[in-house]
Protein backbone atom coordinates (compact mmCIF):
# COMPACT_ATOMS: atom_id res chain seq x y z
CA UNK A 1 0.00 0.00 0.00
CA UNK A 2 1.04 3.81 -0.77
CA UNK A 3 2.91 6.21 1.80
CA UNK A 4 -0.58 8.24 1.65
CA UNK A 5 -2.62 4.73 2.92
CA UNK A 6 -2.84 6.06 6.68
CA UNK A 7 -4.42 9.75 5.54
CA UNK A 8 -7.31 8.94 3.66
CA UNK A 9 -9.55 11.98 2.65
CA UNK A 10 -10.13 15.35 4.91
CA UNK A 11 -14.08 16.50 5.00
CA UNK A 12 -13.14 19.22 2.82
CA UNK A 13 -11.83 16.81 0.01
CA UNK A 14 -15.03 14.08 0.60
CA UNK A 15 -17.84 17.10 0.57
CA UNK A 16 -20.48 15.44 -1.69
CA UNK A 17 -21.24 17.47 -4.35
CA UNK A 18 -23.38 16.77 -7.51
CA UNK A 19 -21.64 14.68 -10.67
CA UNK A 20 -21.58 17.30 -13.05
CA UNK A 21 -22.16 16.89 -17.10
CA UNK A 22 -19.12 18.63 -17.65
CA UNK A 23 -15.95 19.40 -16.07
CA UNK A 24 -16.21 23.20 -14.36
CA UNK A 25 -13.53 25.39 -12.94
CA UNK A 26 -12.14 24.38 -9.20
CA UNK A 27 -12.45 20.47 -9.86
CA UNK A 28 -9.79 19.58 -12.21
CA UNK A 29 -7.78 16.85 -11.12
CA UNK A 30 -11.21 15.34 -9.19
CA UNK A 31 -13.49 12.38 -10.49
CA UNK A 32 -16.39 11.48 -8.94
CA UNK A 33 -15.72 7.78 -7.43
CA UNK A 34 -17.84 4.73 -6.97
CA UNK A 35 -19.56 6.30 -3.86
CA UNK A 36 -20.31 9.65 -5.95
CA UNK A 37 -17.88 11.33 -3.85
CA UNK A 38 -15.33 13.75 -5.88
CA UNK A 39 -11.50 13.00 -4.83
CA UNK A 40 -7.99 13.29 -6.26
CA UNK A 41 -7.15 10.46 -8.00
CA UNK A 42 -4.41 9.64 -6.02
CA UNK A 43 -7.20 9.03 -3.00
CA UNK A 44 -9.57 7.03 -5.25
CA UNK A 45 -7.00 4.49 -6.04
CA UNK A 46 -5.83 4.42 -1.90
CA UNK A 47 -9.76 3.73 -1.27
CA UNK A 48 -9.99 0.80 -4.25
CA UNK A 49 -6.84 -0.73 -3.13
CA UNK A 50 -7.89 -0.56 0.64
CA UNK A 51 -10.99 -2.04 -0.35
CA UNK A 52 -9.39 -5.04 -2.43
CA UNK A 53 -6.92 -5.76 0.29
CA UNK A 54 -9.53 -6.11 2.75
CA UNK A 55 -11.83 -7.96 0.52
CA UNK A 56 -9.36 -10.84 -0.94
CA UNK A 57 -8.58 -14.05 -0.16
CA UNK A 58 -10.97 -16.53 1.40
CA UNK A 59 -12.24 -14.28 4.11
CA UNK A 60 -13.07 -11.61 2.42
CA UNK A 61 -15.09 -14.12 -0.07
CA UNK A 62 -17.12 -14.97 2.92
CA UNK A 63 -17.71 -11.83 4.18
CA UNK A 64 -18.96 -10.50 0.66
CA UNK A 65 -21.33 -13.56 0.24
CA UNK A 66 -22.84 -12.66 3.87
CA UNK A 67 -23.17 -9.33 2.65
CA UNK A 68 -24.46 -10.00 -0.80
CA UNK A 69 -26.96 -12.62 1.39
CA UNK A 70 -28.41 -9.93 3.71
CA UNK A 71 -28.51 -6.93 1.09
CA UNK A 72 -28.54 -7.84 -2.47
CA UNK A 73 -30.11 -11.29 -2.56
CA UNK A 74 -33.07 -10.44 0.30
CA UNK A 75 -36.50 -9.43 -1.18
CA UNK A 76 -38.77 -7.44 0.52
CA UNK A 77 -42.78 -8.89 0.97
CA UNK A 78 -45.42 -6.93 0.02
CA UNK A 79 -45.57 -5.31 3.62
CA UNK A 80 -42.64 -3.90 3.95
CA UNK A 81 -42.66 -0.62 5.13
CA UNK A 82 -40.86 2.75 3.36
CA UNK A 83 -38.33 3.07 6.39
CA UNK A 84 -37.40 -0.81 5.92
CA UNK A 85 -37.18 -0.49 2.57
CA UNK A 86 -35.35 2.84 2.33
CA UNK A 87 -33.06 1.14 4.92
CA UNK A 88 -32.55 -2.07 2.96
CA UNK A 89 -31.58 0.11 -0.24
CA UNK A 90 -28.76 2.35 1.58
CA UNK A 91 -27.32 -1.15 2.93
CA UNK A 92 -27.45 -2.50 -1.00
CA UNK A 93 -25.54 0.98 -1.94
CA UNK A 94 -22.87 0.27 0.38
CA UNK A 95 -22.20 -2.98 -0.28
CA UNK A 96 -22.15 -2.17 -4.41
CA UNK A 97 -19.46 0.49 -3.33
CA UNK A 98 -17.72 -2.05 -1.88
CA UNK A 99 -18.00 -4.63 -4.89
CA UNK A 100 -17.21 -2.22 -7.56
CA UNK A 101 -14.06 -0.35 -5.28
CA UNK A 102 -12.97 -3.92 -5.88
CA UNK A 103 -13.25 -4.22 -9.28
CA UNK A 104 -11.81 -1.21 -10.40
CA UNK A 105 -8.70 -2.33 -8.04
CA UNK A 106 -8.42 -5.35 -9.88
CA UNK A 107 -8.46 -3.64 -13.23
CA UNK A 108 -6.43 -0.49 -12.70
CA UNK A 109 -8.52 1.64 -13.13
CA UNK A 110 -9.91 4.76 -10.84
CA UNK A 111 -13.49 4.69 -12.02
Amino acid sequence: MSEDAGRLVSEEEARPIAPPIAPRPGRQGLLAGADGYYRPDNQESILNEAVALCLAGPAGEKLMNYLKSITLNAVCGPNVNTNQLLHLEGQRFIVHVLLKRQELHQEGRLR
